[in-house]
């Protein structure tokens, strides 16, 4: 699958931004870089919010086929998300480690 270029939004400290550079979806993530960086990076595709940055596309590919499986990125919002990880932080925290380790790089 080849990447798209053209326009793509996320969320900064600012609220909603425009960037213009290359993307691909990958529910429920979206892997981007703006047309002036050199690193791409996993953003959630409801919330905008930046997962991760990586070297290449294919780690950014590999990282969101890692994280797919975890129902946690389904919520539709920040909000919604910042309550499911609480709870997945409680309830089940082998699981929640072994979502940690892959966003610090562990995949």
């Amino acid at each position: 699958m080849k990447t798209t270029k053209g326009q793509f939004r996320i969320q900064t400290a600012e609220g909603w931004k425009s960037i213009e550079g290359r993307y691909e979806v990958r529910y429920p993530f979206f892997i981007h870089r703006a047309e002036d960086e050199k690193t791409w990076k996993v953003s959630h595709l409801a919330t905008g919010y930046n997962i991760s940055k990586v070297k290449s596309l294919k780690q950014g590919r590999k990282l969101a086929k890692a994280l797919t499986p975890f129902p946690i990125f389904l919520m539709p919002c920040l909000e919604t998300w910042d309550r499911a990880k609480s709870r997945m932080a409680i309830k089940e925290p082998e699981e929640f480690q072994k979502l940690m380790n892959i966003v610090n790089g562990d995949y």
